[in-house]
């Protein structure tokens, strides 16, 4: 099933994997507690598939990866933690000039994320098979929902992050942060 979904791998200049936040096991064990959660499927499974089939493609694992967690918001209502990093919007968006600092701070937000959810192994694989990925956090609704499933104010954070980055790694100009 995944052949037909993956050929074009070959003609592409970088990608964007968009993950489920929902699909990491802690995640999605914590939110069934308080909400009506969908059927989980895991993450590990749709990644392993993938990366089984890209080994088909030589070449392919050098362009750049934008690995993209989605619903980063789930994550801010589950950890305690002060996530103001994702919660702050693109400085490209703002400052009209993209921020290679601010994307590698984000990266390694996202590995301090996983790291301390159990997912050292991922991120040791994504390091051992991509030559040149980033992690990031995008929210297209930028809140949880409320319990009645209702959002009041829709804000997205981050959306613009891996389409800028990619560009970026593929030499489009873009304005970048004044040194």
């Amino acid at each position: 099933m995944i052949d037909k979904h993956v050929k074009f791998l070959k003609n592409s200049d970088g990608f964007i994997f968009l993950i489920d936040t929902f699909g990491l096991p802690e995640v999605h064990k914590r939110l069934s507690t308080k909400y009506n959660m969908p059927p989980f499927m895991p993450f590990d499974t749709i990644y392993g598939g993938f990366t089984t089939k890209l080994k088909e493609y030589p070449g392919v694992k050098d362009k750049p990866f934008a690995f993209v967690f989605a619903k980063i918001d789930a994550q801010l209502v589950v950890r305690a933690t002060d996530f103001n990093r994702f919660q702050a919007n693109s400085a490209f968006l703002h400052n009209e000039y993209f921020d290679r600092d601010d994307v590698e701070n984000v990266h390694m937000g996202m590995t301090s994320i996983l790291t301390a959810m159990g997912h050292k192994q991922l991120l040791r694989n994504l390091e051992d098979y991509y030559t040149d990925y980033k992690l990031f956090g995008v929210s297209a609704l930028g809140g949880m929902p409320a319990s009645n499933g209702t959002i009041s104010d829709v804000e997205p954070f981050r959306v613009m992050d891996p389409i800028v980055w990619i560009l970026d790694r593929l030499n489009f100009p873009i304005k970048t942060k004044p040194e």
